[in-house]
């Protein structure tokens, strides 16, 4: 289903980070200054928990895409698949 703007209404809440970035890397030469805009706001974010010396984990970074914020969310991957440890999908905040 689409609205008048052409935009889905059935998006996902979960998108894997991972493939979602592996696409953008592939299809689209800005890559690398996306990459590092959203490096610079993880360490920006870091910095302010630091500063202030509050501890935090992962789940407590948020990097904004497109005014989109999305939180890290580290889901373990199921025992049947060998690939890795962990999933690092980005969710929508």
């Amino acid at each position: 289903m689409e609205n008048e703007n052409n935009i889905s209404s059935n998006l996902p809440n979960v998108i894997s980070g991972i493939d979602t970035l592996y696409y953008f890397y592939e299809s689209n030469d800005l890559y690398d200054d996306f990459f590092l805009e959203i490096l610079d706001q993880l360490e920006d974010s870091k910095g302010r928990f630091d500063k202030r010396e509050i501890s935090y984990s992962n789940k407590d970074l948020k990097v904004s895409i497109n005014n989109q914020v999305f939180e890290f969310n580290c889901k373990k991957r199921s025992k049947s698949d060998t690939n890795a440890d962990s999933v690092r999908t980005l969710m929508p905040f």
